[in-house]
């Protein structure tokens, strides 16, 4: 069954925190690699609608948010009431710009991960070599061995609610190694 996003914050079965539509003018807009808006455009309404609804779980998933769940009938933990940022209380019926902007950023790191975008030096390991077994790690990727999602959807949502740490396997760990006959 094909998923249907609902981004309208007020809808009791809103699904996402974005649109499919935001994705790609923020892929095309703010977003300097092109690598990610045609690797955004290549794929199928299913497959976008998908990353833009696990992004979305994800980050409720993740983080504790500021203020209490509008509605008690929502899916979603955005809108809040009695949410404050800055010093400003935040409209109880929309999901702030920088909630949505981890979105995106979120998905990117999946797209990114799921191997949906190659950006050349950007890839995980920089050889792999079976008999004997030899991984070489990519060291321009950085990173924390805890690594779960990427520094700037902290920084996104600073203020807006606290991010869970649970103990998970990260960038540099090895998950999984895809070997292809030469």
């Amino acid at each position: 069954m094909a998923i249907v996003v609902i981004s309208d914050p007020l809808d009791t079965e809103a699904n996402s925190y974005v649109s499919v539509a935001e994705v790609l003018a923020y892929l095309t807009d703010r977003v300097s690699n092109d690598a990610f808006r045609v690797a955004w455009s290549r794929l199928s309404e299913d497959q976008k609608n998908r990353y833009v609804v696990n992004a979305t779980r994800s980050l409720d998933t993740m983080t504790t948010w500021i203020g209490e769940r509008y509605w008690y009938k929502q899916l979603l933990d955005w809108p809040r009431s009695n949410a404050w940022y800055d010093g400003f209380l935040i409209d109880s019926d929309e999901v702030p710009v920088r909630v949505k902007e981890a979105t995106i950023e979120f998905i990117m790191w999946q797209m990114e991960n799921d191997d949906a975008v190659s950006t050349g030096e950007n890839a995980q390991f920089d050889k792999i070599k079976v008999g004997p077994i030899e991984i070489d790690f990519n060291e321009k990727v950085g990173g924390t061995p805890k690594k779960y999602f990427p520094d700037i959807i902290a920084y996104l949502l600073e203020g807006y609610g606290s991010l869970n740490n649970p103990d998970l396997p990260g960038a540099n760990r090895l998950k999984q190694v895809k070997l292809f006959r030469a």
